[in-house]
C-alpha cells in the first residue's frame, strides 16, 4: 500500500468512526429527550423463554392510562410490584426500564475502537509516512567549479 493510499484508508476509516459514534449519539440524546420517566405497576407476566415479558400499566404526563408490554426484562417481580420505566412521548407503547440505556456497551466500545484506530492512522498518515524533503544535489561539475581556487576561476587583469 502507497502513501496515498494508506492516507485515503486512514480518511475512510475516520470517517466510518465519526459517522458510527455520531450516530449513536445522536440515538442517546434522542431518548434522553423524548422519553419521559413514570412509575408502572405489573399487571402480568408472560413466561416467554429465554426472559420473562412484564405487562405494565402506567399513566403518561397527559393523564393518559396506558397497558404495555416490558419485554426482554429477566428478573423476579411478581403482580403488583411497583417499577420504574421510560416511555417515548411518540410511542408510550415503546417501554424500557428507567435504568437501561438505548445503546448496547459493545457498540459503544466498537465505536469508540474505530474511532480512536482512525485518528492514530490519520496523524500517522500526515506525521510520519509523509513524502520526504527533497534535497538539491549539485552535480559534479558545479562541484569542481567551486572547488578550485580563486585565481583559477578570475580571468587575468593584464588583458
Amino acid at each position: 500500500m502507497n502513501r496515498r493510499q494508506y492516507r485515503s484508508f486512514a480518511l475512510a476509516l475516520l470517517l466510518v468512526a465519526v459517522v458510527f459514534t455520531g450516530g449513536y449519539g445522536l440515538m442517546i440524546v434522542d431518548e434522553k429527550a423524548n422519553a419521559v420517566r413514570a412509575r408502572a405497576t405489573v399487571v402480568a407476566v408472560a413466561q416467554e423463554e429465554p426472559r420473562d415479558t412484564l405487562i405494565v400499566d402506567y399513566t403518561t404526563e397527559d393523564g393518559r392510562a396506558v397497558t404495555a408490554d416490558l419485554a426482554k426484562y429477566s428478573g423476579e417481580h411478581a403482580v403488583g410490584a411497583t417499577l420504574d420505566i421510560r416511555y417515548l412521548i411518540r410511542d408510550p407503547q415503546n417501554v424500557r426500564l428507567a435504568a437501561d440505556t438505548v445503546v448496547e456497551p459493545a457498540l459503544v466500545l466498537a465505536g469508540g475502537l474505530l474511532l480512536t484506530l482512525g485518528l492514530v492512522m490519520a496523524l500517522h498518515a500526515w506525521l510520519f509516512a509523509a513524502d520526504p524533503v527533497r534535497i538539491p544535489v549539485q552535480s559534479r561539475s558545479s562541484w569542481r567549479m567551486s572547488r578550485r581556487p580563486a585565481s583559477v576561476m578570475e580571468p587575468d587583469s593584464d588583458g
